[in-house]
């Protein structure tokens, strides 16, 4: 199997688990749309993209650790998501659809993630329980990508960074201590605001 179509498993509540064989690289809009049961995906080594609205409402996926493969994220891919604990993404990933939406991604839950090359705004807008973030090699922190994110402890931003957009990190409040890279030309408005307890701010 190399494909699975638009809607192909939408709305399939009683789907628990499913396993894409490696030689899958194309997955349809709204693929599992409502599979509020879906606890575990396998994403192969092949998978291209996460399209729009992919996994939209599957309350009960855990983790998406997506292969090398994936260069685009797409619009609300994992939207409503709530019990998300991580989401891994790939160091080749080259773009994650930019929503300006709060709830492009709303994994009240999660406590890590890892960021490729590029992340939308509004990416994380709201993940509450998130704590700890790995920019990994992304060169922009783009608009309110962690706006309200109150848990959020441990950051770690790579000397890529050129840019962190409005409001990036506004309400923060419990982030301490953070380096700026180097490459860093442009912090945005309010991207701090709120950020109660920083006692230390590193210039690499």
């Amino acid at each position: 199997m190399k494909s699975i179509g638009d809607k192909a498993f939408y709305g399939c509540t009683g789907l628990t688990a499913i396993t894409f064989p490696d030689g899958m690289s194309s997955l349809g809009v709204n693929a599992f749309d409502g599979c509020t049961k879906l606890a575990t995906v396998g994403f192969g080594k092949s998978l291209t993209a996460v399209p729009a609205y992919a996994f939209n409402k599957c309350a009960a996926l855990k983790t998406a650790d997506l292969p090398a493969s994936v260069t685009c994220i797409g619009d609300h891919a994992f939207n409503s998501c709530s019990s998300l604990t991580s989401v891994t993404f790939p160091d080749g990933l080259t773009e994650v659809a930019k929503v300006r939406l709060q709830w492009l991604l709303q994994a009240e839950k999660g406590n890590s993630a890892c960021i490729g090359n590029d992340v939308g705004d509004y990416a994380f807008y709201g993940c509450s329980a998130l704590t700890d973030v790995d920019c990994g090699s992304a060169t922009v922190i783009p608009i309110r990508a962690f706006y309200g994110v109150k848990a959020l402890k441990n950051l770690a931003m790579s000397d890529n960074v050129t840019e962190i957009g409005d409001y990036a990190f506004y309400n923060c409040n419990v982030l301490t201590d953070f380096g700026w890279p180097s490459k860093l030309e442009r912090v945005g408005k309010e991207c701090l605001l709120l950020l109660q307890n920083a006692d230390g701010l590193r210039f690499y």
